[in-house]
């Protein structure tokens, strides 16, 4: 049944708020609960609360609004259900059971057909939360032309387009009609047949050329139009007409038993649990205030929840280049992006630094320095600083007859900064300029008051206003922008200079001599921290990855299981908001058979594999420090879901331990979607990519789906999970605590029968047949996990081994004393005599944090094994210096670090994506040692 919500119509019409409609959608217990924000965002107080029997609606379609569907659903029995969802003319809409994305509208994620939660199994719980979350805006399908706005040379596509596929019918409406939905201002055409459409945002980085030189492809679509050549581009300018949307937006959603084939007889109920309701509360407050939100570039400063943002584009006016886009990994791995050294970051988002250039026909190098303040953060403060233009320093300082001065000696006459504007996420709203009473960027976010960012110049008067933009010449030094009327450069640099000191001295106040990597651990998390419509607030491993379906690069992002559990993990041990956002987003994204997956990105999954568990040990950890109950509650089922999975998917007989693994089990509901079923799938799972572990094809595609081979560290992992998953039981009086910990004994006992490898000594991954398979990495200490373990053999993996300086190299007092210049920093991801060491490559040798932070684990377990403790305390001294040997010269985090001490073989520099937060666990490790882990951020 399709139900109208009457109160509300008439509400979206302009009647007066329903107070009656929002008392009965509190204390009402059948049915769900519908709130209606005169916004698109989900922002504020509803402007009506109601309830519906089901999750349908029909709502007015010609304004704009967004609305949260929110409640449970009871399912009869066990089983196997698919979701069949109607949308009719939704801007964006997402349907969550749990965690699992059962349906959205496809407007921004297109998800390959076997990738998502649907259908979905239903085993121990039959009650779950409900959500859905809809969004419209009156614009509907936009009528979009393009003119010409220059040809220019592509080569290597080096004007920083991104492709957006080919169309045999292309032609510039096309073209431009693509670009706009997906989000860009600008579009393109090229190919010998001027078939690729190409988006950008502003003007192109690339040389441009002569406008014929773009006939040599006419438009497939319209002989009469240019679509570029071969590498060569031709650019447009989009236009737009709006078309208002006409009646309503509805969306149903009917649920059948697969089993039976027909409707199931789901119940809802209104209230979320508890926690739920808290996880709500938590991740709106954090969600709010200036920040760098969008994944695809620190560049664009975004002010939630409007979504209103400014970017500000260094340009060289000379060469017609902008530096548009921007990310901490550099050009490494975005050819768009320039170099960028990143600093502070304030959790509070009161002050934070980063630097970048020069690029690509932009000679030249700027300080970007942001600060949000005020209620809800609402107040920014941003400076750009020249600092080096035209290979020559702004600023020198000279020493002559003992006095010190100061002097300007650069020349930035030919740089500016170009500042454009737009709603991000799709948010209703419009965006113009004012040069009076000062020039400034005039946002119109619905729902929202207006919004206001004027343009700072030490020359009053200098600023250039365009439709949507603000030009801002460097010549005289910093410009920069602010929403505090009145502002002005000299306030806006006195204001980040307090804020700057403020932070540094609150970061010596809590670490001492450490505050340095405790800065890099910070800026770690919070240069990687995100907002999604789909997600709220996380921490991506990086702002270069992603793994979701779109068009749109405004709702790219990658969710990673361990390196963004560890993400929370750095983040806890200063901010529990951001470490529980992010923790939520990961271990919600469970698959529709109960693991928290390789990957996940707007809906998509990969259902064949998991990633090593340490899930719970960091709730454990969380918990320690910050005693929130409520917090493993949310979480525990899911926890228990997944190691439950372990052993019903991947135990390996005869000896009943843990084997990698893959299988798509969606595929058998669905017949659909990618297998996996392959070794390197396998490998993936074990999150070692391409460990001389597993070099070799042992896996069993008929029968098990599992690699022939028992594996020390994930079964030890899964040791250490149950025992976590136990304590924490035990924490909220659940009843499984004993049987989790008989389950971790189990499989501590297991191990230490089966891989101990007498001969090597140390615990070693073994065949069936009883063959040890002598690749010895890190993982091997993971054993220590179990408990298991001998003190006497613990003693002997330390000397034998870690502490070995032609294995894993750490030197008994943590300074690299004796160590060679080949292993010179230690652990390296296989023993340096393996023979794939020495030409190493990526899980080859390449040092890693997660491998430290898991061995770290494994080492605090045996404190009192004097061996064991000495060990620990040099590796963390060792894996301290590292980190901070890139950060103190790059500003870099890496995601795996070079082990010979001049880093030679990758340029000085990190060996992998040259910012990924999991390096910093490298110093995490050393700040939990000292005892910073439960002082720091209470």
């Amino acid at each position: 049944m399709m139900f109208v919500v009457a109160c509300l119509l008439s509400l979206l019409c302009g009647a007066l708020p329903c107070q009656a409609a929002a008392a009965a959608a509190t204390h009402a217990s059948t049915g769900l609960t519908l709130r209606v924000y005169n916004n698109t965002a989900l922002a504020d107080d509803p402007m009506s609360a109601s309830v519906v029997s089901e999750p349908s609606l029909s709502l007015d379609a010609s304004r704009p609004w967004s609305a949260y569907v929110s409640g449970t659903i009871t399912f009869p029995a066990p089983g196997v259900y698919k979701f069949d969802c109607s949308f009719v003319q939704t801007t964006m809409a997402f349907v969550w059971v749990d965690g699992h994305t059962v349906c959205q509208d496809g407007n921004v994620y297109d998800n390959p057909a076997g990738s998502t939660d649907n259908p979905l199994p239903i085993n121990r719980t039959l009650t779950l939360p409900f959500r859905a979350h809809v969004y419209n805006d009156i614009v509907g399908n936009a009528s979009c032309t393009g003119s010409a706005a220059g040809c220019f040379n592509d080569t290597g596509h080096q004007c920083g387009f991104t492709g957006k596929g080919s169309a045999a019918g292309n032609d510039w409406a096309l073209a431009a009609t693509t670009c706009n939905q997906a989000g860009f201002a600008m579009a393109g055409a090229q190919n010998s047949k001027g078939e690729e459409i190409w988006c950008g945002r502003g003007v192109p980085q690339c040389p441009k050329v002569a406008d014929a030189l773009c006939h040599e492809a006419m438009c497939p679509g319209n002989v009469s139009e240019p679509c570029g050549g071969s590498w060569i581009l031709q650019v447009l300018s989009v236009a737009c007409n709006a078309r208002p949307k006409v009646g309503n937006v509805t969306i149903s959603m009917s649920v059948t038993d697969i089993g039976t084939n027909t409707r199931a007889a789901v119940e809802y109920a209104t209230d979320l649990p508890s926690p739920e309701v808290q996880r709500d509360s938590l991740q709106r407050s954090l969600t709010r205030g200036w920040g760098t939100w969008n994944h695809n570039s620190m560049l664009d400063i975004v002010k939630l929840p409007e979504g209103a943002g400014v970017t500000p584009m260094l340009c060289c006016k000379s060469t017609g280049k902008c530096i548009s886009t921007a990310g901490a990994d550099g050009h490494k791995q975005k050819s768009s992006w320039p170099e960028v050294r990143v600093g502070l970051h304030a959790y509070d988002r009161s002050y934070a630094q980063f630097f970048m250039g020069p690029f690509d026909g932009v000679n030249a190098n700027v300080s970007v320095e942001l600060s949000a303040s005020g209620p809800d953060l609402a107040d920014l403060q941003l400076l750009v600083t020249p600092v080096e233009c035209n290979n020559v320093l702004v600023q020198r300082t000279v020493t002559s007859n003992s006095t010190t001065t100061t002097a300007a000696t650069a020349d930035c006459s030919d740089y500016e900064v170009v500042v454009s504007a737009r709603h991000f996420w799709l948010r209703a709203g419009t965006v113009g300029s004012s040069a009076t009473p000062s020039a400034s960027l005039v946002f119109d976010s619905w729902g929202f008051a207006p919004l206001r960012v004027f343009g700072l110049t030490s020359n009053v008067g200098s600023v250039i206003t365009g439709s949507a933009s603000l030009t801002l010449p460097l010549l005289h030094g910093a410009v920069g922008l602010s929403t505090l009327p009145g502002d002005t450069v000299a306030k806006a640099r006195t204001a980040l200079d307090t804020r700057r000191t403020a932070e540094e001295a609150s970061m010596v106040k809590q670490f001492g001599s450490q505050a340095e990597t405790a800065v890099a651990v910070k800026a770690a998390v919070m240069w990687t921290l995100v907002y999604s419509p789909m997600e709220w607030a996380l921490c991506p491993v990086s702002r270069a990855w992603s793994f979701t379906h779109t068009s749109n690069t405004d709702f790219s992002y990658a969710i990673f299981d361990w390196d963004n559990l560890f993400a929370s993990l750095m983040a806890g041990i200063g901010n529990k908001t951001i470490a529980y956002s992010n923790l939520f987003q990961v271990i919600k994204s469970k698959t529709a058979a109960g693991f928290v997956p390789n990957f996940a990105g707007g809906g998509s999954k990969s259902q064949d594999r998991t990633e090593p568990p340490v899930g719970s040990k960091v709730v454990l950890e969380l918990y320690k420090k910050y005693k929130d109950a409520w917090v493993v509650e949310l979480l525990f089922d899911d926890l228990l879901d997944w190691s439950n999975w372990f052993l019903s998917n991947r135990v390996l007989q005869p000896a009943g331990l843990i084997a990698l693994g893959s299988w798509n089990m969606q595929r058998v509901y669905t017949g659909q979607g990618d297998p996996g079923n392959v070794m390197q799938d396998a490998r993936f799972e074990s999150g070692l990519d391409n460990s001389p572990q597993y070099d070799g094809n042992f896996f069993d595609d008929k029968t098990t789906h599992l690699m022939q081979l028992y594996d020390v560290g994930m079964s030890s992992m899964f040791v250490q999970e149950a025992y976590a998953l136990s304590e924490l039981a035990t924490a909220i009086g659940r009843p499984e605590a004993a049987m989790l910990r008989a389950r971790g004994d189990t499989m501590a006992n297991k191990i230490q029968k089966e891989l101990w490898d007498s001969q090597g000594g140390i615990y070693t991954n073994k065949f069936p047949n009883g063959t040890f398979y002598r690749r010895i990495a890190p993982t091997s200490f993971y054993a220590l996990q179990t408990n298991a373990v001998s003190d006497s053999q613990a003693a002997a993996m330390m000397s034998g081994w870690l502490m070995n300086n032609t294995r894993f190299c750490i030197s008994p007092t943590g300074d690299m004393a004796g160590n060679s210049d080949t292993c010179y920093w230690g652990l390296p991801s296989i023993n340096a005599a393996d023979p794939a060491f020495p030409p190493l490559g990526y899980w080859r040798g390449y040092v890693w944090g997660p491998m430290a932070q898991l061995t770290h684990w494994s080492l605090q377990n045996y404190d009192h094994v004097p061996e064991v403790r000495a060990a620990r305390k040099a590796m963390c001294s060792q894996m301290e210096q590292l980190m901070l040997s890139q950060w103190r010269a790059w500003g870099h985090i890496c995601e795996n670090y070079n082990p010979h001490k001049t880093a030679d073989t990758s340029h000085g520099d990190c060996s992998g994506t040259k910012f990924y937060h999991w390096g910093a666990l490298t110093g995490l490790i050393s700040l939990v040692e000292n005892g910073h882990w439960l002082s720091a951020g209470l």
